[in-house]
């Protein structure tokens, strides 16, 4: 990692924030022997923060402290894997270890809870939101601790995975090698963490929100062409257009309005918004890229390693049930093929490699038709490539690598194009 383009300080904007605080000694942990159930209480002094918890037992050969793992604490209730709020009174959490960790006995000083107070703004690795809004959010350490685990048909329906991508401080490398003119490679730097989804927004996940949040949007709750299947409700949406998304890509106009995120309160994340009280939009192409690379500089995965039928959906004749094909090193699915996700950046077909700190991308589209002298001036970058792709030697078509890039008018409407959500990396 470089320094030299991170030309701000991230001490004063972490020094904005105070740090919570639980004290360790004051931590209880007891079980009712008729149940099984476990009661932990603790304090939390300074100010709000994400609790979780870690169960640890001690190891008799080594007499070290050991985490049971996160697969053995799913069932935990109360005052943990959420935004707590601070004050004098003590937090309670519940853990059926009866069926978490069945025939071990937790008396005599074997088993501690271990309470962690993350700050605000830096929240654990996972945050699940309930596209319902009858759940909330909750936040995990490890993906092996989330309930059922991730590849669940919940977690492709109902809940949305995010994961955080540790991008604050970095300073790395996008586009591609060849100097290829769409994608030239130019130096980026990140300022902060933000939260991603795994999974590429499903049916299913779009018709819970539709539904929980009152929306009247064109093509209603299941807007998409593959919907009549079994598994269509685990399949991207699509059909849907950049403006309904977000709202008139005229008015609420990334990067030149006011607030920077603003959506139309009346579009699909508009409502969203205030369902689940996220700031949910679409990443940015670098934020986009930077995932889908895994802090790697490789290409694709297909490039390290694996074939291109590893790694995505192409030249096929409809979507697929997301999270099928192999996810990247920090757990994406989809990012090459099965639909194309729009990113926040305006299409420039020859954009100049600025290095730059948090591209915004430019402040309009242009592109001049070279048969035609037609100008476009208001197409959004799209990333990842789609199904119809057609592969070329075994490998699928330029736009659909790590660095590729193509566009879409944002009124377009069509069954190859969706959406992947991002919010920044602030507990809610």
């Amino acid at each position: 990692m470089k320094t030299g383009l991170l030309a701000i300080s991230l001490v004063a904007a972490l020094a904005a924030f105070a740090v919570p605080r639980v004290d360790q000694d004051d931590v209880s942990i007891s079980e009712n022997m008729n149940t099984r159930k476990v009661t932990i209480t603790y304090r939390l002094d300074d100010e709000p923060a994400v609790i979780t918890i870690d169960i640890q037992t001690n190891n008799t050969e080594t007499g070290a402290w050991e985490s049971i793992g996160g697969t053995r604490m799913a069932n935990m209730s109360g005052d943990v894997n959420k935004l707590v709020q601070n004050g004098a009174s003590r937090k309670t959490v519940e853990w059926r270890a009866d069926r978490d960790w069945p025939d071990q006995d937790i008396r005599g000083g074997k088993v501690r809870a271990v309470v962690t107070a993350w700050a605000t703004n830096a929240p654990p690795d996972w945050m699940i939101v309930d596209m319902a809004g009858q759940k909330g959010i909750s936040y995990y350490v490890t993906e092996e601790a989330i309930p059922f685990g991730v590849s669940n048909s919940l977690y492709k329906t109902r809940y949305l995975v995010m994961r955080k991508v540790p991008a604050a401080g970095v300073e790395w490398r996008m586009g591609i090698e060849d100097n290829y003119p769409k994608s030239r490679m130019h130096q980026v730097a990140f300022t902060e963490d933000y939260y991603l989804a795994i999974y590429e927004l499903t049916q299913g996940q779009y018709s819970n929100a539709y539904v929980a949040a009152g929306m009247n949007i064109t093509g209603g709750a299941v807007p998409s062409d593959f919907k009549n299947d079994a598994d269509s409700p685990m399949r991207p949406v699509e059909r849907i257009t950049f403006n309904e998304f977000r709202g008139d890509a005229s008015v609420y106009d990334w990067p030149n309005s006011t607030p920077l995120h603003g959506v139309d309160p009346d579009s699909f994340l508009g409502k969203l918004r205030e369902l689940s009280g996220v700031e949910f939009d679409l990443p940015t192409e670098a934020q986009w890229e930077y995932a889908c690379r895994a802090g790697s500089y490789g290409r694709d995965m297909y490039y390290e390693g694996y074939s291109w039928r590893d790694s995505g959906w192409f030249d096929t004749n409809r979507t697929f049930e997301v999270g099928i094909k192999m996810k990247n090193a920090w757990g994406f699915c989809d990012m090459h093929g099965n639909i194309d996700e729009y990113c926040l950046d305006y299409w420039v077909y020859d954009p100049p490699p600025v290095d730059a700190i948090d591209p915004a991308g430019p402040d309009e589209g242009y592109e001049q038709n070279t048969k035609t002298g037609e100008i476009y001036r208001n197409r959004r970058v799209i990333r990842g490539g789609n199904w119809l792709e057609i592969k070329t030697a075994g490998v699928a078509l330029d736009h659909a690598s790590a660095g590729g890039r193509y566009r879409e008018f944002p009124g377009n409407r069509y069954n190859l194009h969706g959406f992947r959500l991002w919010c920044p990396a602030i507990a809610r």
